[in-house]
């Protein structure tokens, strides 16, 4: 006990820290795994016939394997989840349609962590309750029917999830690395997360303004959502 201890405190971490971070780890592996196995149901029963009208169109982008028609969709087109999707088919040389089976269920998970991660960041709430708010939003039939087939719009609400907690980290350097970066990747992933995204950016900012609080700290996230503003 004691030996462990000493080698806690020397990577700098008490063993109450540790103890957070184990739970933290565990819950995080447990909500996508939740999140996975309930997504992977559907697709099992219905295999092996695809889920959905867009999974179709899906199946023929990716085997197409274009991400960008010409250089200037770079821009204006939400092309992240080709961008994952095709070098995965072109890596795995699996059927478009089995990959695609794997796909939804692993961006769902990502949907269900990203909820335990904003509860537990941005809401503060406790590691069990922030994944029992998991575990209710996986049996949602609204997020389920959104990841049948629109694979993009999960990925884009999984990644603006992770995003928003970032908004209270921007005075740091690294937290201001981040917003940026998962900010662009949101834009860039669908575009309905990109205006929710947006939206609630704009309202802190002009909230904070109108009550002259933390003035530097609302420039910094003003100006950390340049990027993803111009895109």
């Amino acid at each position: 006990m004691m030996e462990s201890s000493a080698r806690l405190q020397r990577f700098g971490m008490s063993r109450s820290r540790f103890n957070i971070v184990l739970i933290g780890n565990w819950a995080l592996l447990a909500a996508f795994s939740i999140g996975l196995l309930v997504r992977l149901i559907p697709e099992l029963l219905a295999f092996p016939n695809p889920i959905g009208f867009d999974t179709i169109d899906y199946a023929v982008t990716i085997k197409n394997s274009v991400i960008w028609p010409n250089w200037s969709t770079f821009f204006s087109s939400t092309w992240l989840f080709y961008a994952l999707s095709i070098p995965l088919y072109q890596l795995s040389n699996v059927d478009v349609f089995s990959l695609l089976k794997i796909l939804g269920p692993a961006l769902y998970g990502v949907n269900v962590v990203g909820v335990y991660w904003f509860t537990r960041d941005m809401l503060n709430f406790d590691a069990r309750l922030s994944l029992l708010a998991s575990v209710f939003f996986a049996f949602q039939l609204a997020p389920l029917r959104i990841s049948w087939d629109l694979l993009r719009n999960s990925l884009g609400m999984g990644l603006l999830l992770f995003t928003l907690p970032f908004i209270r980290r921007v005075g740091s350097k690294r937290g201001l690395a981040a917003f940026v970066l998962l900010s662009l990747l949101t834009v860039f992933a669908h575009e309905f997360s990109a205006v929710i995204l947006v939206s609630i950016v704009l309202v802190l900012v002009i909230r904070r303004f109108l009550a002259n609080r933390v003035i530097g700290e609302t420039k910094r996230l003003l100006l950390a959502s340049f990027p993803a503003l111009g895109v």
